[in-house]
């Protein structure tokens, strides 16, 4: 059997506690947190208002968006896979705050190989720490590599059955004021914009990254992807206001207490208000497997549900946990691209 003749690692040349990177980030300044809220169009104060985030939430300074952290940890992985593997899952706990001014280092280690299916899998632990050697988000993640005469690694990858919608129902930490949303879906959401180049060019530069794959249609990637891809994670942040839903910043004119957060944590997955539970809104981590990447000149739809919801007691008070279960594809073609299971923290 012919062996792949894409570069990237060969399963049998990797060993046990092998290290990747570290890439250093930083310093990071307000200016790199502000232009990676531009491509998010989430313009919440806590990322860039160091007085908002002193006298009206209590944090040290601008936070470093954990959706960022997240971009480079996959970015170091993609990276080391190459275009002969592929990067199967990974998750992340945001598990400390990092604020404007702070250096960063993405890295991985491996802890596990597997033989499976004529492929191998490797097993890594990520982290990303700060100048203070504190490991503030940490994960794991599997790549799937191709064995020395082994054959290729497909893609774009199989997709895992989808999780039947309400398995959660009915969990015992759930408040019984919330338990009737466990299991309710959103609509189909799709993304107002097309994926395009400029669009693509910004969220590559906001997350730091020089790959061709985003760019070089005669690049070493193209022919693996079939043309120009965004970047794995670019469909958690493809859907945008439209055009005619009037400017989201209007509240800003008349309230100088408004954060700027503009969507609440479930109308960003297109799922039904929470009643009465908290506004304040933190990101706890994140639960993510990939298919594919999505092509230039197609759009993103995702549809959402509320898989868990719980309660628990922190130093301040009760923090109330939503987790969002979210199916993205393309929207012309329904190829599965990503399913995430994202956590938030109402406080």
């Amino acid at each position: 059997m012919p062996e792949p003749t894409l570069a990237g690692p060969r399963f049998d040349d990797v060993t046990q506690d092998e290290t990747i990177g570290p890439v250093t980030y930083g310093p990071m300044t307000v200016m790199h947190l502000v232009r990676w809220c531009a491509v998010m169009e989430n313009w919440h104060r806590i990322h860039y208002d160091a007085e908002f985030c002193r006298d009206h939430e209590g944090l040290p300074g601008p936070l470093i968006n954990g959706s960022w952290k997240q971009q480079a940890l996959v970015q170091l992985l993609k990276d080391w896979a190459g275009h002969a593997g592929w990067l199967r899952s990974v998750k992340f706990q945001f598990r400390g705050m990092d604020v404007a001014g702070e250096t960063l280092h993405a890295q991985a280690r491996v802890v596990g190989r597997e033989e499976r299916d004529g492929y191998g899998e490797v097993r890594l632990a990520v982290e990303m720490t700060n100048s203070s050697g504190h490991a503030t988000t940490v994960g794991e993640a599997i790549v799937v590599l191709p064995r020395r005469g082994g054959p290729a690694v497909p893609y774009p990858a199989p997709a895992v059955p989808e999780e039947p919608t309400g398995s959660a129902g009915g969990h015992e930490l759930c408040p019984p004021e919330y338990r009737r949303y466990l299991g309710m879906e959103s609509d189909v959401l799709v993304s107002t914009d097309v994926i395009d180049a400029s669009s693509v060019r910004r969220f590559m530069q906001a997350i730091m990254a020089s790959d061709t794959d985003y760019y070089d249609a005669d690049g070493p990637g193209a022919g693996r992807y079939g043309g120009v891809v965004a970047p794995p994670l670019y469909p958690l942040q493809a859907l945008h206001p439209s055009a005619d839903g009037g400017d989201p910043l209007d509240r800003a004119l008349g309230d100088p207490d408004f954060d700027g957060a503009t969507q609440t944590a479930w109308s960003a997955f297109g799922l039904p208000e929470l009643e009465g539970a908290p506004k304040r809104i933190l990101n706890a981590g994140n639960e993510i497997e990939l298919y594919a990447y999505a092509p230039l000149g197609t759009r993103v739809a995702v549809q959402s549900t509320y898989a868990d919801i719980s309660q628990k007691v922190g130093k301040k008070g009760p923090l109330l946990f939503v987790s969002a279960l979210s199916h993205y594809r393309v929207h012309e073609t329904g190829q599965p691209l990503l399913s995430s299971r994202q956590t938030l923290i109402l406080r």
